[in-house]
């Protein structure tokens, strides 16, 4: 089981790497862009949960395409 989560790099996306990390839930990837703050990443990854940085411009089609898979 896959789970993706697009987010930006504010508290949605920690509470989800927190939530699903206390869930035990494996592969789940939270999508920010490409200017969030490292130290940002780095929290969300510390929960064991895998982040893709994308370009800001391209994150509108990037969450088309999860959301339309």
């Amino acid at each position: 089981l896959k789970i993706k989560l697009i987010l930006f790099a504010g508290n949605y996306g920690r509470a989800f790497a927190y939530a699903s990390h206390k869930l035990g839930l494996k592969f789940c990837t939270v999508a920010m862009p490409n200017t969030a703050p490292q130290n940002r990443k780095q929290l969300i990854e510390s929960y064991g949960v895998k982040v893709e940085m994308i370009p800001s411009a391209d994150l509108s089609m990037h969450v088309k395409q999860v959301i339309f898979l």
